[in-house]
């Protein structure tokens, strides 16, 4: 999956992720963010898929700023940056899940690799429904 460069604040190493209880399977607790106690999402929950079976458990975050909101959301890695050409991004796959098609806008794939670019406004509304 791939983040708009202008919503993401930081990606660095995850701290200890504290649980709260009672909550919602898609919160995964907060963390600890240069001082600042942050919400933390899981990002497997949020886009409704399922971890690379035999990759390490995540052990990155990306700390990210959509209007009032700033949160971290758990990811497996961060590869870098990537210019996408909106006009080239493929229509999803009909085999997708609905949760899926929600937050994915279209599929692009830069030297081969598929990405699908996910849709910041979905993504927080997930994040928001997740915190009630």
């Amino acid at each position: 999956f791939g983040l708009e460069a202008a919503h993401i604040e930081l990606a660095a190493l995850l701290p200890t992720v504290h649980s709260i209880p009672q909550r919602r399977p898609v919160v995964a607790g907060v963390v600890n963010v240069r001082g600042t106690v942050t919400l933390c999402f899981s990002m497997h929950e949020a886009l409704r898929s399922a971890p690379v079976a035999g990759h390490p458990a995540p052990s990155m975050m990306v700390v990210l700023r959509h209007k009032s909101w700033r949160v971290a959301g758990i990811i497996d890695e961060a590869i870098g940056m990537i210019k996408f050409n909106g006009h080239d991004a493929r229509s999803l796959p009909a085999t997708l899940e609905n949760d899926v098609k929600r937050h994915v806008t279209g599929i692009h794939s830069p030297g081969g690799k598929d990405i699908g670019k996910v849709d910041t406004e979905a993504l927080f509304e997930t994040f928001m429904e997740g915190a009630r």
